[in-house]
Formats: C-alpha cells, structure tokens, sequence
C-alpha cells in the first residue's frame, strides 16, 4: 500500500544518516585526495563521539516530528528503542580516555566542544577532562625526551567540501564559540576548577600550556597529525600522546580489508610466498595507496647474478649439466 512505501522511505531516511557515520569511521584515517577533489581522511578517532551526538541529535529531531509522519505511535518507539541503543553505548565512552582525548587534542575542538555541546552536564566535561589528564599525567609526562628531532615539511590544508550530512556536522563542530568569544560564565567556572586542581603542577606545563595557547587559525586545521608533529619540539611530551591518540583507528574495517587483500595475494599457486615478501608487498601497496610514493619502479633494480649469462645462452640440457641437474625449468619466472 502506499502508506507502507511511505513507511519505508522514512526508515530508509533514518537509516542513511547511520550509514554517512559508519562509512565515514571504516576509513584508514590518512589524509589524501578524494575522489570529489577534496583533502580528506576517513576513519578518525575524533570523529567517533561526533557520530555519537550526530545521531543522538537526529533521533531527537524525528522523535519531536513522529506526529507528522506515517503511524507516529509506531514510528516514536522505533526511534525511542534507537536513540536508547546509542545512549547505552555512548555511556561507555567512559571506558577509556582516547574518544575524549581525540577531540581534546584535537586544535579544531578542543575542550570547547565539549562546553557547547555538553553545556548543561558540567559533570560530564570534569570526567573527560580527568580521565585525559590522567592519561598525560601517568603515561606521557615522566618521558625523558630527547631533543635531538628534525622539523618535517608542513602539509598544505585545504577546506573540504561536504560529501553528506554528517560531513557537514563535523565541519560546522569545529566553529567552537568558547574559543573565539570572550568566555562565558560556565567557561570561567571551569577554567577556575582547572587552575584550582592544576595548583601544584609546575610552571611552564606542556599540558597546561597548550590548552591556554590557542589561536583563531586553529578551527581551520584538518590533518591534527601533522599539527602535532610540527609542534613536536614545543610540546615533545603532549605530542607523543597526541599522536598515539589520533592514530588509532575507530573501526576496523580498514585492518579487515588489508587480511582480504593479503588473502588474494597468497593464492593456492603462490604457497611459497614467503612471509618476509608478503609483508614487504603490503608495505610497499600501503605507501603506494597513502600516497608516499608516486611510482614503484625505482623501488627494484636489476640484479645481475654471476652467470645468468652465460647460462641464457645454453641449451636446456647444457644448463642442467652445468648447475649439476639444479635447472629444472627453462621458462622464465
């Protein structure tokens, strides 16, 4: 009936907006050119919470809107069941500091994504902010560091073009209104509470340091991967973790893909691959696909063996009398 294809459009709306999110997280997080034209890179850790509010705040909007759509009794405790699945899951977040950690070190959000988009739930923004410094204090901060580090090339940024909604969401996530306006009361309560708990840290503390040190440029960056590994000499400690946290895949989707392509690598004719050549050819196919080199032809060189030569020359049974029966096939490999 057309109520039912009504019915089923809506879902397949609603629906959508979960694929935009799980397609944008399947990715392998390097920063390259897209097919559309665009600089980009897929499967980030900070976008995973982004996803979360994303949908959450979809949910809200189809549940405030159900009585305008095809059986709105139906519809509202489909979404409700919906938006309870990703409240439960999102509630786990707590688990480990990295989602947090993502989007604190993140120089586009900061600590003010989390004042606007948790501004009523100041508990919330003390656990993230405890668990990541608890993770800098413990694990990055007694570092010994050597300064000995060369300064890399910075990478060109380039605005991106929206490619789907949730595109769009994180784009518009990074105008973080608490780092460009002066700060509101909850900021101001906030920065005391950090001041009042940070009193016995020393001067000059990279993790302190950097939260104060921000500029107006820095909701522009999208690679924070290289930001940080600019800044690696200004803040070696923070760096490292920056690093280790915005390197870790969301999803492993990308992990997955790379067992199959191994997989049509070692085929049933090819069993004597060796281990060493496998991992090699994958290493080569991953620079290859992220961009850090352009052709492979200069990466194998002809290796003349003492010889070959000559033995090119002989006929089959020469050869094999020659090599002492060890030439067993003369068609080349």
């Amino acid at each position: 009936e057309e109520k039912d294809w009504a019915i089923i459009s809506l879902f397949n709306e609603v629906l959508q907006h979960f694929e935009h999110v799980l397609i944008t997280l399947e990715g392998d997080g390097q920063q390259r050119k897209r097919k559309e034209g665009y600089i980009g890179a897929y499967g980030c850790p900070w976008d995973t919470l982004l996803g979360y509010e994303y949908l959450l705040g979809k949910m809200e909007v189809y549940k405030a809107a159900a009585h305008r759509y095809p059986d709105p009794e139906h519809f509202k405790v489909n979404i409700n069941l919906c938006w309870k699945k990703l409240d439960k899951y999102y509630s786990r977040l707590d688990e480990t500091p990295v989602y947090y950690a993502a989007i604190a070190l993140h120089p586009a959000y900061r600590w003010g994504y989390f004042e606007d988009v948790w501004a009523d739930r100041l508990d919330w923004i003390q656990t993230a902010k405890s668990l990541v410094e608890e993770l800098y204090r413990s694990h990055y901060e007694p570092r010994i560091i050597s300064r000995d580090r060369e300064r890399g090339e910075p990478v060109t940024k380039k605005r991106r073009i929206y490619r789907n909604p949730f595109d769009e969401y994180r784009e518009e996530s990074r105008q973080a209104p608490t780092l460009l306006q002066p700060p509101s009361s909850m900021t101001t309560l906030l920065q005391a509470e950090d001041a009042a708990s940070s009193s016995t840290n020393a001067v000059g503390d990279e993790y302190s340091d950097w939260f104060r040190d921000v500029h107006k440029s820095d909701q522009n960056i999208l690679d924070p991967i290289s930001y940080w590994y600019e800044r690696r000499e200004e803040y070696p400690r923070l760096s490292q973790m920056a690093l280790d946290v915005l390197s870790v895949l969301p999803m492993s989707a990308d992990v997955e893909r790379l067992f199959s392509t191994c997989g049509r690598m070692v085929r049933d004719d090819r069993a004597r691959l060796d281990a060493s050549t496998i991992g090699m050819t994958q290493t080569v196919r991953s620079w290859h696909c992220g961009g850090y080199i352009k052709s492979t032809e200069k990466l194998l060189e002809d290796v003349k063996v003492p010889g070959t030569d000559l033995l090119a020359e002989m006929s089959f049974a020469e050869a094999r009398e020659a090599t002492g029966g060890r030439i067993t096939c003369t068609v080349p490999l």
